[in-house]
């Protein structure tokens, strides 16, 4: 055996028996790290303002380190070769991942299966990503003190996420997420849901060190975390999270018993597994207790058969329902991995609706079986079955293994925790890598109990010893420029969200598109594309706040119509920008807006916004009945007030904010076929829709004005000052209409109040000059 150097240092590796190579020996310490730092990755939208519950960023990283992961064991393999430990449960892993290349031609959306959408980063490469891991693990614990030294990584991890959760209970987070964190908590991981995913999965092995850690320091520490998993899971709120906790935690109690009843063990064993059950049980009972008052008027979701329609369960069951049609059309091989978006809106139903968000598109079927039956069809189902049916058999296998013993019997429970939860959500890429972790713990276990417990390294150099150089050489090479395109895609999505932050502020936003020119190449090229046409759609729509002209915004939009187009909302977007610009039906932006409208309504024949847009883009081209005739259609889609009354503010916002939209937009047709107390009628309605802006504001001050009525137009932007204090275009617009009128006192007053809310504009001076007042002296 050839070793370079010896690590001979601590108690440990006497008793461990092992000379480990200064390679082996960092190797085995990346591991540990990448198992810590994997849920405690924030996304970074938190410096850039608001953090949300993608995955880039905890993707690229654990990426990067598995990559150099695999590095150093090219390196320690020169060096001293591990004698190979094959494992059936890996070939079940590498069978799997097998099956989603042999299904990648079969995909919707090739680019997408392969790399993985931007939110949720489960394609192809993630799970080779996943089965080098798995690798790693079977190969290099090759003892149980290797092992307890991930399960201390996990440990330690769940302490962090225990911590920061209970922060955001509290109301202390540091942060600011695109949702509140005080009533339901995401810790790290974005979602109530995820969290509570997660937490069910590290349960068992802070469990395991509560009752049988050989020390005390990390018997309280395990007590300490899993008194802390249990609190952080009740403030989830997450249904989901309970019922898998209900079903492991009943597994754990019922399988535990008739083990060791078989086992007749029952004295020391038995009251370690009771104590554990109380613990548990009287940890829950406590949490309610302490928080019952506050949370308890939102746990309770059966008040009312309106609650029952608004909650998450009625829209899981509504997307379970189109994932089902779905599958009937491809039952065999699916649509291809992330390819759940642009199936499952193909087959909206109105009663998504219900749950109050009109710009929903769900990419996830919320159920994991039917989830692997959209993206592979029941092959992929078939096979992740196997795999899962292969865990659970050597898992089986491992009970025997005396020194880690009951670890396979927890892990058992947590895993089938973790899957009853996912029956109601989705596997998230944090819980996918704890996962498979568990699959080579379970592989490594039965390894090394069934070939011994101590590493056996042997000199297995290749006698070509160039042959060997130039393997390891590639390898490093390889690493290194998939590390530099992914941190490329982490500098790629942080130019993005400057731009995103930034468009409304018309030279600013055009001068960051100089760095957008990654968008036509590069990772997750999809994505941006997508995004990057929808932002534009929106710089066109908020043309009002920018100093761009048609030909610029027109010439913008060339660019952009050059993409191609990778999925619905793609299209979507594409068509939203065509019916801002379109000017004519003779325009070249109409026909293609049409053309792409049409066909996205035969996709989707009740989602809303294909309509609102063909509405937009229809009045825009000055064909007003045919606009009305899809006004009307939008709004057969939408629920009225009668029919629903939504208990969540931000929902029934949503909800008034489209009704909104078609009543202006109705009001602008009538005006224009002058038809006038029809155009009244529907900005009236608009006017007292709780969702107004100063859209509807400009309209009616316009049409009184018109209409010789300066009194009502001087009325309605003085309401609009009201509504928006800050913005001197409505005192300044009261005060022409006052001189408009002769009354030059007031106007004098209004002009003079635009003025301290607009020192410098030259509209405003030119007032105060007309008007007799010396701008300068003021």
């Amino acid at each position: 055996m050839y070793n370079f150097t010896t690590m001979t240092k601590t108690k440990v590796d006497n008793i461990q028996r092992n000379k480990e190579t200064v390679l082996y020996y960092w190797l085995i310490r990346l591991i540990w790290l990448i198992i810590f730092l994997v849920p405690l990755l924030f996304d970074w939208g938190l410096w850039l303002g608001t953090a949300d519950s993608f995955t880039l960023v905890r993707s690229v990283v654990w990426r990067s380190l598995v990559l150099l992961l695999v590095v150093l064991v090219a390196l320690e393999n020169w060096f001293n070769s591990l004698s190979t430990r094959r494992h059936p449960l890996f070939w079940l892993a590498g069978g799997y991942v097998f099956i989603l290349l042999i299904l990648l031609p079969f995909s919707l959306n090739l680019t997408r299966s392969i790399e993985g959408a931007y939110q949720r980063e489960m394609g192809v490469l993630t799970f080779l990503y996943l089965l080098l891991w798995v690798g790693v693990l079977v190969k290099y614990l090759q003892n149980h003190f290797t092992i307890i030294k991930i399960l201390q990584a996990i440990l330690l991890a769940s302490w962090a996420i225990n911590l920061y959760g209970l922060m955001q209970s509290l109301g202390w987070d540091p942060f600011v997420w695109e949702v509140p964190t005080q009533w339901r908590i995401i810790s790290t991981l974005g979602q109530p849901t995820f969290l509570a995913q997660f937490l069910l999965l590290v349960m068992p092995v802070n469990l395991y060190f509560s009752f049988w850690a050989k020390t005390k320091v990390w018997r309280w520490l395990g007590r300490g975390a899993l008194a802390g998993n249990l609190a952080c899971l009740f403030f989830t709120l997450s249904r989901a999270g309970w019922l898998g906790f209900l079903v492991g935690f009943s597994w754990l109690v019922i399988m535990g018993t008739r083990i060791f009843a078989k086992k007749r063990r029952w004295s020391g064993q038995k009251a370690r597994l009771v104590l554990a059950g109380l613990i548990l049980v009287i940890g829950t009972g406590l949490g309610a207790i302490g928080v019952s008052k506050s949370v308890k008027p939102r746990l309770n979701i059966w008040q009312s058969h309106s609650r029952w329609l608004a909650s998450s369960i009625k829209a899981r069951l509504d997307v379970a329902q189109a994932a089902w049609r779905a599958i009937k059309i491809r039952p065999i091989v699916g649509y291809g991995l992330e390819s759940q978006e642009d199936v499952l809106v193909r087959f909206f139903e109105r009663d998504w609706l219900y749950h109050g968000d009109l710009s929903r598109h769900f990419n996830r079927a919320h159920n994991w079986i039917l989830d692997k039956l959209l993206t592979g069809g029941i092959i992929e189902l078939l096979v992740y079955s196997m795999l899962l049916a292969g865990f659970f058999y050597y898992n089986r296998r491992n009970f025997s293994y005396r020194p880690l013993w009951p670890l396979p019997f927890l892990l058992e429970a947590g895993v089938i925790a973790y899957l009853v939860a996912c029956l109601f959500g989705f596997f998230i890429l944090a819980s996918e890598v704890y996962f498979w972790t568990f699959l080579g713990l379970t592989a490594a276990i039965f390894n090394f109990h069934s070939l011994g417990d101590s590493p056996q390294f042997n000199d297995t150099r290749f006698n070509k010893k160039p042959m060997k150089i130039l393997l390891i050489a590639a390898i490093i090479l390889m690493a290194a420029v998939q590390i530099k395109y992914e941190f490329t895609a982490l500098l790629n999505d942080y130019y993005y969200r400057q731009i995103q932050r930034e468009y409304l502020r018309g030279d600013k936003f055009f001068a960051l598109l100089d760095n957008f020119s990654f968008i036509k190449t590069g990772y997750h090229n999809e994505y941006y594309q997508r995004r990057f046409v929808d932002l534009v759609s929106e710089t066109i729509a908020q043309s009002r706040f920018l100093t761009v002209q048609y030909a610029g915004k027109k010439a913008l939009w060339e660019e952009v119509g050059q993409m191609p187009e990778v999925g619905f909302f793609t299209s979507l977007y594409k068509a939203h920008g065509l019916a801002l610009l379109t000017q004519s039906s003779t325009d070249t932006d109409y026909h293609y807006g049409r053309q792409l409208l049409e066909r996205l309504q035969q996709e989707s024949p009740q989602y809303y916004w294909t309509y609102y847009y063909r509405a937009l883009l229809e009045k825009n081209a000055g064909q007003y009945d045919l606009s009305l005739q899809f006004i009307a259609k939008a709004r057969s889609l939408l629920i009225s007030r009668d029919e629903y009354v939504f208990e969540d503010k931000r929902r029934q916002g949503i909800m008034d904010s489209a009704f909104f939209k078609l009543d202006l937009m109705e009001g602008d047709i009538y005006l224009a076929q002058n038809k006038e107390d029809l155009a009244l009628g529907a900005y009236q309605r608009a006017m007292a829709n709780p969702a107004r802006n100063r859209q509807i504001y400009h309209r009616l001050a316009a049409f009184y004005y018109e209409r010789g009525n300066l009194a009502k137009a001087i009325e309605y932007n003085q309401l609009a000052w009201q509504r928006y204090p800050d913005q001197f275009v409505w005192p300044y617009m009261v005060a022409v209409l006052y001189d408009e009128l002769g009354e030059r006192q007031k106007a004098r007053e209004f002009a003079l109040k635009a003025q301290t809310l607009a020192p410098q504009d030259e509209s405003v001076k030119e007032l105060l000059d007309r008007l007799g007042i010396s701008s300068s002296s003021n």
